[in-house]
């Protein structure tokens, strides 16, 4: 079984916060970003389990308040949640926001405290909170884990919790959480939903303020995990076809296929472009899900819509290290996460582009060399900052420790996150917060 494999079956016992995949490169495998830190906790030996998901998970299904979703024949277009009306997506300046303790802080690219709340007494449960992850309009959520195996589903859910509105209390989605994604306007989320009634996973919209949900007749996400992506626009989700290639859009209204791969909006690391290019090879950490080729994990090969590579870096900054890799928002070039291997620890950010012209950016001292290696968990989605983690753990340990760092591509040394990063928010969305 390849380390991806373990990586998407171990998320798929536990769900996002908390995991931690490792490739044999020292990088970490994808899979969504809060689930990268729980994993490792609740499933022992680093060895037995290799995971750091990236961010995306949910699954639920039963609102509260309201019933379950009707079922969906996947051969008449349904009604949209909200309109297929494309949204143009939030502009930067972004901040970055962090979970500390019960505590969600929005800082500014310098590590600038702009706003805090304390979610005790917001109805969510401390325990369940480092799966957290912030909206762009301010939505939280949250997995809340039941008792029960994945088997039964019984017991897990999901909250929703509106920041722009503290009075209210949050929404409480009934299912087995497995993964989700907020839409780039931050208004509408999808997650992988199963039930005990219909346990076999599906795409279900929520619009969180009414609670109502609507079943994707058509959704073949990328990944094993798998990892719903969104068109910038918020008007679908990327449809991969048989031979896990980019080539579509699954519209929100549940209307027929939309051919083509426009700007997308990852939660994650990106390492599909507008146009239906991918990365190929290299040490990308979420590439697993796609069409790839072996080889070197130090060459980076970035694939066109037609399956053509090209190489974009090739050893170029050896003795350096390449762990991790990411595309820029317009796909047409590439962020490189390197470690050294003598001297100092330290992690350098660099950037590569079909023109094989490579770069070095910054380069960011760290305490010591992580025993289990190191990952992009996010890029902004203007590309002015990236989060990048080291994750340690003993071979023996229950536990692992996640240090992270805010990457600044302008050239600036990292920052040392103080907490869990849980979204991206647009500096004029978090002024507006109570």
């Amino acid at each position: 079984m390849s380390i991806d494999d373990l990586a998407r079956s171990a998320a798929q016992d536990l769900r996002d916060t908390a995991a931690g995949t490792f490739d044999v490169n020292g990088g970490l495998a994808r899979i969504p970003v809060a689930s990268r830190r729980r994993t490792i906790a609740q499933q022992g030996s680093v060895l037995a389990m290799i995971v750091l998901v990236l961010i995306v998970g949910a699954l639920a299904v039963r609102p509260h308040l309201g019933a379950a979703p009707e079922p969906v024949d996947s051969r008449t277009p349904t009604p949209s949640v909200s309109g297929p009306t494309p949204v143009p997506p939030p502009t930067g300046p972004f901040d970055v926001m962090v979970l500390q303790g019960t505590t969600v802080v929005a800082l500014d690219g310098s590590g600038t405290v702009r706003w805090s709340r304390d979610l005790k007494g917001s109805g969510l449960k401390a325990a369940n909170l480092p799966s957290t992850y912030v909206s762009t309009a301010g939505w939280l959520s949250t997995d809340n884990p039941g008792p029960h195996s994945r088997t039964s589903m019984a017991g897990d859910s999901m909250s929703l919790l509106d920041l722009q509105h503290p009075s209210t209390p949050p929404r409480t989605i009934e299912g087995y959480v497995d993964q989700h994604a907020w839409s780039p306007d931050g208004r509408l989320l999808v997650v992988m939903m199963a039930t005990v009634d219909n346990p076999e996973a599906r795409s279900v919209v929520i619009d969180p303020t009414t609670g109502s949900m609507r079943t994707l007749p058509l959704s073949r996400p990328p990944g094993g995990g798998p990892d719903p992506v969104w068109a910038a626009n918020s008007t679908g989700l990327l449809y991969m076809d048989e031979s896990n290639r980019p080539s579509a859009v699954t519209p929100i209204d549940g209307s027929p296929l939309r051919p083509g791969v426009p700007a997308l909006w990852f939660r994650s690391s990106r390492y599909i472009a507008a146009g239906g290019s991918w990365i190929a090879q290299g040490a990308c950490n979420p590439c697993g899900p796609l069409e790839t080729e072996a080889g070197d994990s130090q060459t980076l090969r970035v694939s066109d819509s037609g399956g053509t590579a090209t190489t974009w870096y090739a050893h170029d900054l050896a003795p350096l290290r390449l762990v991790d890799t990411s595309l820029t928002a317009d796909g047409n070039a590439a962020w490189l996460l390197l470690t050294n291997t003598t001297g100092a620890p330290a992690v350098t950010l660099a950037r590569a582009d079909a023109t094989r012209h490579t770069r070095a950016i910054s380069s960011t001292p760290v305490d010591s060399p992580p025993s289990n290696g190191w990952g992009i968990i996010a890029n902004s989605p203007d590309d002015a900052m990236l989060i990048a983690a080291s994750v340690t753990s003993p071979d023996t340990a229950k536990t692992a420790t996640f240090t992270e760092y805010v990457l600044h591509p302008d050239g600036r040394r990292g920052l040392h996150l103080d907490g869990s990063f849980v979204g991206w928010v647009p500096s004029s969305v978090v002024d507006q917060l109570p």
